[in-house]
Order: structure tokens, then sequence, then C-alpha cells
């Protein structure tokens, strides 16, 4: 249920009195977007500070989130699918841009770079990567500029001026336990929060990358630039498309934050060169932490699965004291949407290879259906069997799998080429059976195109029959892995 913006209607009164309210709004929105002009109320916002982390003193830990009129949702829900069925239209595509993309994700962001990385540690290779993080970005947005992108694309004019209208005269004022600021003008950025402000903002950097040579990744604000790296003139190449991309960021009005951008030596023969941003030299790092998930020197993803079991054992603690013994059916609903969702989390990109750190994610799910359930008495095993839960390591493969499929009919829109290649010819197997890829170093061999090649084409013909959604794969891959 979304919060009530300023004007404290909550969404639970339009949708029980839908039958009365969905015509007049509806002509309301059709009269908004056909003039070009949007009602001062819509354009008002009580920011709500959501804590990321660090000092909880400090301003600058907060994401501001707008939270707005629940009718300007609405309209900005139609804005926003006009605007992206215009941009198809026009055959607009970021290829580099996997944030609020249709087939795109953080898990194929994330599975694409470590492909190349991998890639790069097998040949002997080394790989710099420099992260890039903007300065308030979403709220940094030049209205003007955007505007312009948009009529450069070939927007429709009636949405231009829509969002143009939308943009402008915008109020906001924080709220925090009932307390309220003053109201403050609004100049320049897109509202974190609205349903609209994602694909304005994809908009809005969708140019970045011309005029560079390097391979670059991009979720919404947060860009990864990386390239292999063997002498001087790899470096120069580098530094020369970060330059380019700090004059893209002066044309635009945007600035890139000194301080939380980075450079990433990957490869045991790095020579780790150094970078520049406007003159002060990127801070090196041993470590990155990546849309949620923790990158190092060597790739390796043991602090990753020692983190994300930390923090699942947390919150079952605190579940553990303040709930009583849960039956199976509570226990079920309750870890499957609050706990096991962290632990894997594009689980695919990261999978555990060292029986360590296997052992360290098995142990979220030992230690919760031990602490959670009344099952305390009985074994693993038997609680499991009870709970009709499978260990987590099977559920990774499962994962993969349905990752694989996702790939291979289409779902993702990801280049299927660059993780695996189909066999020309098959004489057993089913006809979507991939050709073992060859490997030398262990982060390639268990990363998830090498590692799930021998467990998908051992899968049966009958599970592939008449198969052309993912839901139906996952039904038949349960009955299959978990039926017994």
């Amino acid at each position: 249920m979304k919060s009530a913006g300023p004007d404290n209607i909550s969404p639970y009164v339009l949708k029980k009195c839908n039958d009365t309210l969905a015509k007049p709004l509806a002509l309301i929105i059709s009269k908004s977007i056909a003039s070009g002009e949007v009602p001062s109320a819509w354009k008002h916002a009580n920011v709500a500070p959501l804590f990321r982390k660090g000092d909880r003193h400090d301003p600058h830990n907060y994401r501001p989130v707008s939270l707005t009129c629940i009718c300007a949702k609405i309209c900005e829900k139609v804005v926003h699918d006009m605007l992206l069925a215009d941009l198809t239209a026009s055959g607009f595509e970021d290829p580099f841009q996997h944030g609020f993309s249709r087939g795109r994700s953080c898990a194929t962001n994330l599975l694409h770079a470590r492909n190349d990385w991998t890639k790069c540690i097998d040949a002997k290779g080394s790989m710099d990567v420099i992260f890039l993080d903007f300065s308030r970005a979403f709220d940094s947005v030049n209205h003007r500029h955007l505007v312009s992108k948009l009529v450069h694309l070939g927007v429709a004019a009636e949405l231009v001026n829509w969002i143009a209208a939308f943009l402008s005269g915008r109020k906001q004022r924080v709220v925090v336990d009932g307390h309220s600021s003053s109201w403050s003008n609004v100049t320049s950025g897109v509202p974190q929060g609205s349903r609209l402000s994602p694909l304005l903002f994809s908009v809005f950097v969708s140019d970045i990358h011309q005029g560079t040579h390097c391979k670059m990744l991009k979720y919404a604000d947060d860009i990864k630039l990386y390239l292999p790296v063997k002498s001087e003139e790899d470096r120069r190449l580098l530094q020369s498309d970060l330059n380019k991309i700090i004059l893209w960021c002066e044309k635009w009005d945007l600035s890139l934050n000194t301080q939380k951008c980075h450079v990433l030596h990957i490869g045991k023969n790095n020579k780790l060169f150094a970078y520049y941003l406007n003159n002060d030299a990127l801070e090196t790092v041993d470590e990155e932490r990546d849309l949620g998930v923790f990158i190092t020197r060597t790739l390796n993803v043991s602090n990753q699965c020692n983190s994300v079991a930390s923090k699942a054992n947390q919150i079952a603690g605190f579940l553990g004291r303040h709930l009583p013994k849960l039956d199976p059916a509570e226990f079920r609903c309750l870890y499957t949407t609050i706990i096991r969702p962290g632990v894997e989390f594009a689980s695919t990109a990261w999978a555990p290879w060292l029986q360590q750190d296997i052992k360290r994610l098995e142990s979220v799910q030992r230690r919760a259906t031990k602490r959670l359930t009344k099952l305390y008495r009985l074994d693993y095993k038997s609680r499991l069997k009870i709970l009709q839960l499978p260990k987590l390591s099977d559920r990774r493969k499962r994962g993969m799998l349905i990752d694989m499929f996702k790939i291979v009919h289409g779902f993702w829109n990801v280049p299927s080429d660059s993780y695996f290649s189909l066999k020309k010819s098959v004489t057993r197997g089913h006809k979507y059976a991939i050709t073992k890829p060859k490997f030398r170093t262990k982060c390639r061999q268990t990363f998830f195109s090498c590692a799930i090649v021998n467990d998908w084409n051992a899968l049966p013909n009958s599970i592939f029959d008449n198969c052309n959604n993912v839901n139906l794969f996952k039904n038949r891959l349960d009955r299959l892995l978990f039926s017994s």
C-alpha cells in the first residue's frame, strides 16, 4: 500500500471508491495530458528521509523520497507508458543501462560484469574497474536540458509539454515524525519515488557513453567503466574515457562525487595504474560494494557470503526474540518473504564455491528453522522435510537454471553469445544443450556460464515441450528437483 501524499488521501479510499472515481479521474488525466497542464496539488511532495548507512546524524546519509498525491502517481503511470511507447517506436535503447529497463536488472548488470572480469582473469589478464557515483544525481537534473533531450529523441509534443509542466513549479517539504518543514521551491531534479522519474533519468544519462571505447555498465546513476590493462597505452585509453565522462557532466550540469568514485584493480599481476578525476587521484580500494554485492580484487565471494549471512541471522534473531515459536505454515510465509530473499539476491552472479562459504550460507536456514519453529528438537533434514523447504544450495542451482532459461529464450535482454554457445548438432539431450566452455581458473570454472552447463544439459526434453514462459518452466523444474 503506497503512502498518502500532501493531500492525505489514502490509496485505500481510491481503491474502495473506484467505481465512482475512475471516470472523473480518467477525464482529469486525459485533459491534463492534452492541455499540458498539471494541477498544482500534484506538484507538491512530502519528502521522507530514508536512512542508508553511516552516521544517522549526518543528513547526507539519508535518501530523500518524495511522497506525492496518489492521483498524481496514477497520471505519471499513464504518461510513463506513453513515453516508453514513444521512445520504443523511435528506436531509442540504451544498451548499457540495466536499471528500469525491460529484461534487465541488478542481476543482469552484476552477471554481465562478472562474466567479463572472470574471462579476463582466466586469460591471465588484469582488469581496472572505475566505479563512478554522481553527486545528488536525481536532484541535480537540469529541467531545460532534460526537455531538450526529449525533443531531440522525437517524443510527442503533448508529452514533452506535460513533462515540462510536471517538473516546473514544484514544491516540497520534509516530514519527520509528524513534524514538517516549510515549503520550498524545487528548481532542478526529478523527484525520487515518483513513477516517471527513473525513466526520465535514464533518458538524461543515455548518451554519457558516446565517444567512449571501454566497457560501461549503468544501473540508474551507478556507472562502472572497465578495461583489460596490460600497458600504459591501456591506462591512457581508460583515463581518456573517464575524461570524456567528466566533460559530459560539465556540459549537462551534473557532477561526480570524488569521494565515492573508486578504482578496483582486478588480477594478481595488475600494475596498479593511477587514474584522475579533475586532477584528484581516485582512491584505490581492495573491495567495492556494487549494487549490494561485495567485489574484491580476486573476485572471491567470501565477504559477500559473510555479509548476507550476518544480516539474515540478525533478522532471524530479532524475530526469534519477539515472536513465539511458529508452526510450519507461519514460518514458511515469514521466512520466504523476509529472510531468504536477502540471502538469494543476485546469487547467480556470486554463487559460492568454497565449502566454508556454502556452509556459512546454509547455516542461515539451519538456524532459522531451529530457532523460529516448534521443530527445534528435530534434525535439520527432518525440519526441511516438514517445512517443505529445499537446501539453499539446491535453491541456488534452481536459480541458475531459471536464469539460463531466461537468457536462452530471450526473457533477459542480454547477449546470450557472451555467456555460452548452443551445440550445433545435438544427438543426445534437448535442443537447447550448450557447449561446455573451456576454463583455466577456479573463479571462471565456478562462474554461472561454466558451472551450470552439466545441470542444464542434463535436463530432460519434456521440461522444454511447449514451454514458452518462465512460470511454466519454474513449475516443471520444481517438480523435477524437489518432487521426492
